[in-house]
């Protein structure tokens, strides 16, 4: 019995720990600049070909962004479940992305910076679906396009 109850003690100050040392997720995508808003083109509105990208914290705390593409599509919803950097220049995220009012999936991200823009690198689902790889996606193989930071 005491052997038990020293071995949970033990699970729980590691796993408390480890906690303790995980930066929050608003400070790591801060940190990295991943706020404000996004576009391949600022000035013009947002289009397929013109995806525009708004991140913010809401009032819990949580961070979320959303991709828009203008009136005549659904904008893609995301919430931040983890995030971590795994370079200077990237930055890799666990988001729930949600379409038309419901969850659709868990995907990994991962964002590569350059000045003040980014791009996506890789993207994949949990089941082992890739979406971007290289920052190409696939399958047509096209690059991911550079959003550049627009002015607030």
């Amino acid at each position: 019995m005491r052997v038990a109850m020293c071995a949970a003690l033990a699970v729980a100050l590691i796993a408390a720990a480890a906690q303790a040392q995980t930066p929050p997720i608003g400070k790591t995508v801060a940190e990295f600049g991943f706020t404000g808003r996004w576009a391949i083109d600022c000035t013009q509105p947002p289009s397929l070909e013109n995806a525009h990208r708004a991140i913010w914290t809401d009032d819990k705390g949580a961070v979320q962004f959303k991709d828009a593409f203008g009136d005549k599509y659904f904008p893609l919803n995301y919430r931040v479940l983890a995030a971590k950097r795994i370079d200077n220049d990237l930055l890799e995220l666990r988001v729930e992305r949600t379409a038309q009012g419901r969850q659709d999936q868990i995907q990994k991200l991962v964002l590569m910076a350059e000045g003040n823009r980014t791009r996506t690198v890789a993207n994949s689902s949990p089941d082992g679906r890739i979406y971007v790889k290289d920052g190409y996606a696939m399958p047509g193989e096209q690059p991911t396009p550079w959003l550049n930071r627009c002015a607030p």
